[in-house]
């Protein structure tokens, strides 16, 4: 794979786990600043985060899983790259 296969794919899996978690979200009728707020980050990071321009820490994604009352395995397990 070449650098910029590699990159776009990256960007890719970005987006996409960005969506995920939004639908999550979204599905339980939480807010993106109360998810947020109960997820330790600041709002402009997590927008990044549901927008594909970050990708989240270990640390991050067990915290949004607890702010969404589901398994940390079940939040990877319904991720389809």
């Amino acid at each position: 794979m070449t650098e910029k296969e590699e990159r776009l794919r990256k960007e890719n899996i970005r987006k996409k786990f960005g969506k995920h978690i939004r639908k999550l979200r979204q599905d339980r009728k939480i807010s993106a600043v109360e998810l947020a707020s109960s997820s330790n980050m600041e709002k402009s990071h997590f927008s990044r985060l549901e927008n594909g321009g970050t990708m989240p820490t270990l640390y991050t994604l067990i915290k949004i899983s607890e702010a969404l009352e589901i398994p940390f395995d079940q939040l990877l397990k319904e991720f389809k790259i």
